[in-house]
């Protein structure tokens, strides 16, 4: 064997000898200075056999009776959870790091979502992605869903789509609802279609209850949205649970107002709007 061969198989075990004392905490044999480089290249790989993502990311999904098999989809090493809170029928769901929370089917998907805020408050990741389980349903959903995916990957950060355009945000200032019916084909007829009034409408007035101002920034569509724990704490627990103690019914007007204010209920920035 060649002197490069010989120098190989004296390190390699160099370096078995000197994991095994690292593991047992015997101290190795007085030895050239290389073996102590290379106990010292060996303790710092042992730190990465306990090193994990910084980065938290965990998605929480309001399902109703929508067929949620498409979380699959999602790659497995991109999320460290995903809260499932179940409010139709109790299945089976074989998605995986996934634990399902069976609750009482009131408020929409707002609910479900603050929910998740106010219970899990002093222990939030670091990103929450908030879905609808009809999210795959409709486009609109879908291509949300999916720029929000792509954001929070690359930036750890909050995101939602805004509608900034004046005209648009000053028409809804007077926005209403007295009936609505689900349109996901899994929910259509088996939901109230008959809405429980807000105490405070049309919608910039429940706006200026909770904001105590009147100047709506932008609208947001569809609930599917991503909040950073720092954004989430910028509010205290009990502001959300008060919007929440606010559609404790199956079909609340207030469920509509939330959907097109999440940018501000989370203290979303506009820099983190697309």
């Amino acid at each position: 064997m060649g002197k490069a061969t010989n120098n190989i198989i004296m390190f390699i075990s160099l370096c078995v000898l000197c994991y095994c004392a690292i593991l047992t905490g015997t101290p190795p044999p007085p030895t050239p200075p290389i073996f102590t480089m290379v106990v010292g290249l060996l303790q710092e790989f042992k730190q990465f056999e306990t090193f994990e993502n910084p980065h938290r990311i965990e998605l929480v999904v309001a399902r109703y009776e929508e067929d949620i098999s498409w979380l699959k989809e999602i790659p497995q090493d991109f999320y460290s959870k995903i809260y499932i809170y179940n409010k139709g029928s109790i299945e089976q769901f074989d998605i995986p790091k996934s634990e399902v929370f069976s609750l009482e089917n009131v408020g929409r998907e707002g609910h479900t979502y603050l929910h998740h805020i106010f219970t899990n408050y002093n222990n939030l990741a670091d990103v929450t992605i908030f879905i609808p389980g009809s999210a795959n349903t409709f486009p609109n959903k879908k291509n949300d869903l999916s720029e929000i995916l792509k954001y929070v990957k690359d930036n750890r950060s909050s995101s939602v789509r805004c509608y900034r355009d004046p005209n648009y945000i000053s028409s809804l200032r007077n926005f209403r609802i007295d009936n609505w019916e689900s349109t996901s084909k899994e929910n259509v007829g088996k939901s109230q279609s008959k809405i429980e009034p807000s105490s405070e409408r049309p919608l910039i007035e429940w706006y200026k209850k909770h904001f105590n101002h009147d100047s709506v920034s932008a609208i947001t569509h569809y609930g599917v949205v991503a909040a950073s724990k720092e954004d989430i704490h910028k509010r205290p627990p009990e502001f959300y649970k008060k919007i929440s103690d606010e559609m404790l019914s199956a079909n609340p007007e207030t469920g509509h107002y939330v959907e097109r204010t999440w940018k501000d209920i989370l203290s979303i920035a506009e820099e983190n709007c697309f």
